[in-house]
């Protein structure tokens, strides 16, 4: 038995690694754990506590006080040291300081022994260095949140300490792989948490070990897309895999009934109402006792299931067809932009979903990093956010048809020359439709010619709001100006304009001269390309709510 008063309780530092226990797994939030070495302590101070006398250790209610450490029973009988939180006249409110800081009503509970009273708490609060709409979505979610409860209550874990106080910051792991790595791979591809000998699984890390990275690689299908940051593709070169596993399932005759598939277990499921059979991971029984919700491993995605039948040994033996991805963009991103840019992706996808796409893995993993390609021109770079100025598109500045105008290197040159220049030389024979430069307002802009007057000429302003002025002389455009393309783009912010201000956003513009974040999440050619303006990564529709 080791001497209570000189038992040393495990004290945190940065960089330490411990194997723990969670004793509050919400790991989406604050959660607590437990050294496995104190925890063996624990259970020698819980045996301790479960030889008092009760007749002798029992104390009167009036004589114990609030923030006093106690022995009080828990509801499976076992006894723990708590403090007390506060207390009524049928028992006590306390929380058992070596697991969390839930707070129970007690009312079994008896003095503790004094050399119990100054070991430290062995319960220390911690939270992931780590956030993630993935694991957010999951503990939204009560089914998933219930299997990985379930998980991390009932496995050893490996924690280690970012910092050196409470509540301290860690990175946690089992088997040497990340929490939030085996949540995602849960979540996107059905791999079971603890699983690690998954026939299909370990297929799939072959295949993706045997990818040239940077090689570009034929794709003939991505799908299903949630995001940028989680789609699946499908290799031609996969093409022949698909048509073996389907006709595997086809030609099978035997098919082995299993009435009551374990969580994790790799089967042939057919859906509700549906003749087609399919490789499937069944997760967990749903509410009805009769389905299952199973991951469909040639699909990629969730499906509830309710007959199950054993796989063969080739359909053991095979991977994936379908290959989870993440596309590697240009440039870090805000939330709100990355959601914007994902809605933009899924609609490029679907308006060239027959064209040809090409993929580069640049990283192999779950999810693997790539580039997409259509037609040879980088996906990331046509969806990614473009600096932009706006104007109206016919005399005021609407909501939900205005001009954008893309903001370049380019163009921001050729302002400057249009500045900087002195003399330009006049143009004595001027020709219709021909661009010049002309003085407006002040300032020397590029023009369009229209038509000759007497006395003045009559031009369309190129890089301004397409009006046409009356200009008195027209000079000729320097060579370094000739090829300098505007690109303007009608576009919609597709809002009810009942909500929304035409003034306020007419404000922010600043005539034009203030630069905004657009990204266009859905093609229109004839109403204007829907699109989402940001400002400093600030959604524009907030600024300009009624």
């Amino acid at each position: 038995m080791i001497g209570y008063k000189s038992y040393c309780t495990s004290i945190p530092s940065v960089g330490n690694i411990w194997n723990v226990i969670l004793t509050k797994p919400d790991i989406l939030k604050i959660f607590y754990v437990q050294n496995i070495n104190d925890a063996k302590f624990i259970q020698q101070m819980c045996s301790r506590l479960d030889e008092l006398d009760e007749k002798k250790s029992k104390p009167l209610i009036d004589t114990v006080h609030v923030g006093q450490l106690i022995a009080a029973s828990y509801v499976n009988g076992s006894w723990y040291r708590a403090k007390v939180i506060k207390k009524d006249n049928l028992g006590l409110y306390v929380c058992f300081i070596d697991f969390n800081d839930d707070v129970v009503f007690v009312t079994d509970y008896r003095i503790l022994p004094e050399e119990l009273v100054d070991v430290k708490p062995m319960a220390y609060k911690c939270y992931i260095n780590y956030s993630s709409r993935v694991i957010e979505q999951i503990f939204l979610n009560s089914d998933f949140n219930k299997l990985i409860t379930t998980f991390l209550s009932n496995n050893e874990m490996a924690i280690k300490f970012i910092n050196k106080q409470e509540p301290y910051v860690v990175t946690l792991s089992y088997n040497g792989k990340r929490i939030v790595d085996i949540i995602s791979e849960l979540f996107w591809e059905g791999i079971m948490p603890g699983i690690l000998d998954d026939p299909i699984n370990l297929k799939r890390l072959i295949m993706l070990n045997k990818i040239n990275l940077f090689d570009d690689i034929e794709v003939v299908k991505i799908k299903p897309i949630i995001s940028t940051e989680h789609f699946f593709i499908e290799l031609k070169s996969n093409n022949k895999l698909r048509t073996n596993i389907r006709d595997s399932i086809k030609n099978e005759k035997n098919w082995i009934p299993i009435l009551n598939p374990k969580d994790g277990e790799l089967v042939i499921a057919r859906k509700n109402k549906e003749s087609k059979l399919y490789r499937a991971r069944s997760i967990l029984k749903c509410a009805t006792g009769i389905e299952y919700k199973c991951f469909l491993i040639d699909c990629g995605r969730f499906e509830n299931c309710s007959e199950f039948f054993e796989p063969n040994i080739y359909l053991q033996s095979v991977p994936p067809v379908k290959i989870h991805c993440s596309l590697k963009l240009s440039t870090k991103c805000s939330t709100n932009l990355l959601e914007s840019i994902s809605l933009g992706f899924i609609d490029e996808i679907n308006n060239f979903k027959n064209d040809m796409k090409s993929v580069q893995f640049t990283k192999v993993g779950s999810p693997c990093k790539v580039n997409i390609k259509i037609n040879g021109l980088e996906l990331r770079e046509i969806i990614k956010p473009y600096n932009v100025t706006i104007s109206h598109a016919n005399n005021i500045l609407d909501l939900n048809y205005f001009k954008a105008r893309m903001v370049s290197s380019e163009v921001e040159r050729m302002k400057q020359i249009l500045k900087s220049t002195v003399n330009f030389s006049k143009v004595t024979n001027p020709q219709i439709f021909n661009i010049y430069v002309a003085k407006h307002k002040n300032h020397y802009k590029r023009v369009k010619l229209f038509f000759i007057y007497d006395n003045y000429y009559e031009v369309k302003l190129v890089d301004g709001s397409n009006m046409r002025v009356p200009v008195k002389e027209l000079y000729k455009l320097p060579k370094s100006l000739e090829n300098i393309k505007i690109l303007d783009i009608y576009c919609s912010l597709g809002i009810n304009k009942t909500k929304y201000s035409n003034e306020k956003l007419s404000a922010l513009s600043n005539n034009g001269k203030t630069i905004f974040s657009m990204v266009v999440i859905k093609h229109n050619n004839e109403n204007g390309h829907l699109v989402k303006l940001f400002l400093n990564s600030k959604d524009v529709e907030t600024l300009i709510a009624l």
